[in-house]
């Protein structure tokens, strides 16, 4: 490969093909991401859950050398289901709990 001139208008142009592409993808994708977001919203809102959040992932491979600009796009809905319990403290040993006794 030769050496190439690399410049900031080159950038503008790599900048303006990807924004294209994201576009051309989300717009694409658009019906299967919503769709997706709102099952997984009807899912959370049955079981009580956090309002889950849509994410969109984008991966861009710029390839001068074949002379091509290609762009990914990823979406997912996640929640999340969390439990939390204590462990108990092997050097502390448990102390009985009791009530206290009223006095009559």
């Amino acid at each position: 490969m030769s050496q190439l001139q690399l410049s900031n208008d080159r950038m503008a142009q790599f900048v303006e093909t990807i924004t294209e592409q994201v576009r051309e993808a989300m717009c694409d994708r658009s019906d299967a991401i919503l769709k997706s977001w709102d099952e997984t919203i009807a899912e959370a809102v049955d079981n009580e859950g956090d309002f889950p959040k849509l994410k969109l992932g984008f991966a861009t491979v710029v390839d001068l050398e074949n002379n091509e600009i290609k762009t990914a796009l990823k979406y997912s809905t996640a929640y999340k289901c969390e439990i939390t319990t204590k462990l108990p403290d092997p050097n502390q040993p448990e102390l009985p709990m009791e009530t206290p006794k009223k006095k009559k």
